[in-house]
């Protein structure tokens, strides 16, 4: 006959098992919230260890003025020092990162992964470095360019859904800023990474916790979509309808002079109207 018997070992086994299970269930429930659909990363720039996106942009083609210098008051509204507009591919982002993290460590981990991705410091400032007391609400956030695609699902206080991104910022504390660029290969690139601390009580999910505004621009050529037109579309037009719409001769303001954009749209109409006395 074979006895087993359960020995300690096992014990311990359950025990740790227990333990683990415990820890899986609290990181649950203290999991950030879900990232808004639809949204990603941007290529190549990781998000900070355990960050949600609350707001998400993506242009194909747009800009974004980049802070070089703090903001100057002295006209009564916020006005760069010193700035950088950049057009191209555009990305901006809101993440909420895990409660217990500071604004300057969140931003630190931001700063040295892009300079592993080939960045360079263009400016960073704090709290009043930057010139003004909230920087995020006086002009990176302002109403024109907020980001409100969260839904909130009735979790905020005083909000309804939707607007947990547009007034995430709204008396952030410990601001930080930090700008970026890229000069080498894969591109040219501006980034502005924005880490401040969520106080606004009726935004519930953010309260306490280090929130990231991130905006970045990637070199891009825009896609030309104006019209053009060719002989032989000209010639198909006319005999279907009669007449035919012609686009690219450009003038200068209040004269007749036909601007040298105009060549190519000149030479395909010359072209049909070589055809025609044919």
């Amino acid at each position: 006959m074979i006895e087993v018997r359960r020995t300690r070992p096992l014990a311990i086994h359950v025990a740790a098992a227990m333990a683990i299970t415990a820890i899986a269930a609290t990181a649950v429930a203290q999991s950030p919230i879900t990232d808004v659909a639809g949204s990603k990363d941007p290529a190549g720039v990781k998000r900070y260890e355990g960050s949600s996106i609350i707001g998400y942009k993506f242009e194909k083609f747009g800009e974004h003025t980049f802070l070089l210098g703090p903001l100057s008051t002295t006209t009564g509204k916020p006005v760069p020092t010193k700035s950088h507009r950049a057009e191209g591919q555009r990305t901006r982002l809101v993440y909420v990162a895990p409660e217990g993290r500071s604004p300057l460590e969140v931003l630190r981990n931001y700063e040295q992964e892009l300079t592993k991705s080939g960045f360079s410091v263009a400016y960073r400032c704090a709290a009043a470095e930057c010139g003004v007391g909230y920087l995020a609400d006086s002009y990176l956030y302002t109403t024109e360019s907020r980001l409100s695609n969260y839904p909130a699902k009735g979790t905020s206080g005083s909000l309804p859904p939707g607007q947990v991104t547009e007034y995430a910022f709204s008396s952030a504390a410990d601001q930080r800023l930090l700008v970026a660029k890229r000069s080498g290969a894969p591109g040219e690139a501006w980034i502005s990474v924005y880490v401040a601390m969520g106080a606004f009580a009726a935004v519930k999910e953010t309260v306490n916790h280090p929130l990231v505004l991130l905006d970045l621009v990637e070199a891009a050529g825009m896609e030309a979509k104006m019209v053009t037109v060719d002989a032989g579309s000209m010639a198909k037009d006319i005999a279907s309808s009669g007449h035919v719409a012609l686009y690219g001769i450009l003038f200068d303001t209040d004269k007749a002079d036909i601007k040298a954009e105009s060549a190519s749209t000149i030479a395909e109409i010359a072209k049909y109207l070589k055809r025609t006395r044919r």
